[in-house]
């Protein structure tokens, strides 16, 4: 991705294709898999927030669209009082309310990726639909082992939370999943204070594997953001 950013993508796409038979490709999946099941972005999810609040969308024009800016006021209208229906409830559990209350699916772009079978995954995303890809991955193939007693190895680690000992696979929620509204990395501070994280998992994802950034946009500052901590993190200064 970074060595070798002008190559012709059918080359790309058969060294990456190697890679992933090899088990050496990881990787970094963005809100664009959970977009193309049906779920909001993350300026999205804070304007949904917003229409809680107030009838007319300002904070977007307000904040200069940016997602951080907008989230420190939304968790300040949150913790200052009510919504428009009564209901008091912190930007993190309203957050997390509205992805959990959505009924989406793994979208096939989503259900593409996991079916790769790679070492690890890392996402940012709050939802849990790559568990729900995964769980749902070689559904026959499991059926039959089950018919003949075949053992099977657990599927899927997921970290921070849920942990399994053993798992062929592990995935890492870096912000936090809806499952636990109140850990999830939403504000200024929730970066600030989990910033040193990324680079400790990319170096160890690099030592063995590729990793594979799908789902952001190349205009994305929290994108763009993350490219130049992995670049820091492969070329320490």
């Amino acid at each position: 991705l970074f060595s070798k950013p002008f190559m012709p993508w059918q080359d790309t796409a058969q060294e990456l294709a190697s890679m992933a038979t090899q088990r050496k490709l990881s990787l970094f999946l963005g809100a664009g898999v959970s977009i193309a099941s049906g779920l909001p972005s993350w300026i999205g999810l804070l304007e949904r927030v917003e229409m809680q609040f107030r009838d007319d969308k300002m904070l977007g024009d307000d904040c200069q669209w940016d997602p951080l800016a907008m989230a420190e006021k939304l968790d300040e209208m949150a913790r200052l009082g009510p919504d428009k229906r009564g209901h008091k409830a912190s930007l993190k559990k309203r957050t997390c309310d509205i992805l959990e209350n959505h009924p989406a699916l793994p979208s096939l772009l989503l259900t593409l990726l996991v079916s790769l079978e790679t070492p690890s995954i890392v996402t940012q995303n709050y939802d849990q639909l790559i568990e729900k890809a995964v769980e749902n991955r070689n559904v026959a193939e499991r059926k039959i082992r089950r018919y003949n007693h075949i053992p099977t190895a657990p599927k899927l680690s997921v970290l921070p939370h849920n942990p399994v000992k053993g798992a062929a696979q592990w995935l890492l929620h870096m912000h936090g999943c809806t499952k636990h509204p109140n850990r999830i990395v939403l504000t200024k501070q929730d970066y600030d204070e989990q910033k040193d994280i990324l680079g400790g998992i990319v170096q160890a994802n690099l030592m063995t594997s590729h990793l594979l950034f799908c789902g952001f946009s190349l205009t994305d500052p929290n994108y763009l953001r993350i490219v130049q901590e992995v670049r820091e993190a492969i070329h320490p200064t």
